[in-house]
């Protein structure tokens, strides 16, 4: 294709928390992982929700009150543990295994009907059959191919991140809206 083709030229570099965050979206919206979390939450609640019962009946109110302190407290704060836990094993994960390719200089082309992601490495051409989902949050988009393949775009250097949506969708793209996801 020409140049004349070439709708958004956009370069950006990725740093160790895109891939973290890459990987927590990913995790954290698999329907096992919230299966696994509901899960979790429910036998967690099971021996506060006993206990409130036991000590209620017994007109011990205190007990049953301190129950119920507990069950709240581990209702709220389960999630901010399940995610912690998920994030220090993803930084791990990263500083093993990607290295070499934080801060990179990367470059996502976009022409009609077609996506070049390029980092120092490789040059990937992409057409919208070839994607299985493109994933746009409020500052990354994530690109999953049919070949299992992933691409972080982050839109930390867009003047107006919805910009990049909108041109992906004008070019035969189509974007999953997650923009007000949250998974941190």
């Amino acid at each position: 294709m020409n140049h004349l083709s070439i709708i958004m030229k956009y370069k950006y570099k990725l740093n160790k928390e895109d891939y973290i965050q890459y990987m927590l979206f990913i995790t954290l919206n698999s329907k096992e992982i919230q299966n696994r979390k509901i899960k979790n939450v429910i036998l967690m609640s099971i021996l506060p929700i006993v206990g409130i019962i036991v000590f209620y009946l017994r007109g011990n109110y205190l007990l049953a009150l301190i129950f119920l302190a507990l069950l709240t407290l581990g209702v709220f704060l389960y999630p901010k543990f399940f995610v912690r836990k998920y994030r220090q094993k993803y930084t791990q994960l990263t500083n093993d295994n990607f290295k070499e390719d934080i801060n990179g200089l990367r470059e996502l082309t976009i022409e009609h009907e077609l996506l070049k992601i390029n980092n120092y490495r490789i040059e990937r051409i992409l057409i919208p059959i070839e994607l299985q989902e493109i994933y746009s949050t409020r500052k990354y988009l994530f690109i999953q191919t049919k070949t299992e393949e992933s691409f972080i775009i982050s839109k930390f250097n867009t003047a107006n991140s919805k910009e990049l949506d909108n041109i992906l969708l004008q070019n035969g793209f189509k974007l999953s809206d997650y923009s007000t996801a949250k998974w941190k």
